[in-house]
């Protein structure tokens, strides 16, 4: 395994699938997870006091974590996925939604604005090959003292089957997000959260399945979510130093 950048050299750079084969919108998440209320919540809740009131958000996936995100003038949804991004605006009509690439360099341009409050990514940036250009391309959206909150998968040694699945690039470590975050913006706090799910994700790394829609997968998620989230959630501030399934950095446009 090898590393494609300064900024990602300390996380194991692993093809998920051959050139023109990696998945999009649904095929990347198991569909328990749009049902996963508590998570859903929780992952709003570590990012909503740096949101402000003018939000892009850049990955819609299932486009649920809007309804966690609270009162907003303005909200932009952006997603590579053309599918993805249909469904949410039919879905949310009064909000405004679109198909782009952020690591493509007319991504500022397909979205017009460069004003928003915070640019929020919930499990994305794993999923962008070239993760630092998109991480230019998306602070330069923000406003001046705008935030860049990025919520992304962590460890490296948990890279298994199903991030492979999922079309993740990489898992981050804190110091790797911070190389990513730093090129563009003041890093304000890099912590890991949720260890107890860091645990079931590596029990997991090696099961041999063919979708991330798997039946026990999907329920999994779901006893996680209804029981075990509670638990990893009162941890999660003492393991953030060292420990977790998942990694959140908040960056700072100067």
């Amino acid at each position: 395994m090898t590393s494609t950048s300064s900024s990602n050299r300390t996380t194991p750079q692993i093809v998920p699938h051959a050139p023109g084969e990696m998945p999009m919108g649904a095929q990347t998440y198991s569909s328990a997870i749009a049902d996963a209320d508590n998570y859903t919540r929780w992952v709003c809740d570590l990012l909503r006091p740096h949101l402000g009131r003018r939000v892009l958000e850049v990955g819609i996936g299932h486009a649920k974590y809007r309804t966690h995100f609270g009162s907003l003038d303005r909200y932009v949804g952006v997603d590579i996925d053309s599918a993805s991004v249909a469904d949410a605006q039919r879905g949310d009509p009064s909000n405004r939604y679109v198909a782009a690439d952020a690591e493509k360099p007319d991504f500022a341009e397909r979205i017009g604005e460069r004003d928003f409050d915070s640019v929020v990514l919930i499990n994305v940036l794993e999923h962008i090959e070239k993760h630092d250009l998109a991480v230019t391309n998306l602070a330069s959206l923000l406003r001046p003292g705008g935030k860049l909150c990025i919520y992304v998968p962590a460890m490296p040694a948990l890279y298994g089957e199903m991030d492979r699945l999922a079309g993740h690039w990489r898992r981050y470590t804190r110091r790797s997000l911070r190389e990513a975050l730093a090129g563009s913006t003041t890093v304000l706090s890099c912590r890991y959260v949720n260890p107890i799910g860091a645990l079931g994700w590596w029990l997991n790394r090696k099961r041999a399945i063919s979708t991330l829609d798997d039946a026990n997968v999907n329920a999994q998620i779901r006893f996680f979510d209804r029981w075990v989230l509670p638990l990893s959630r009162l941890a999660s501030p003492l393991t953030g130093p060292f420990f977790g399934q998942s990694v959140v950095g908040i960056g700072r446009r100067g």
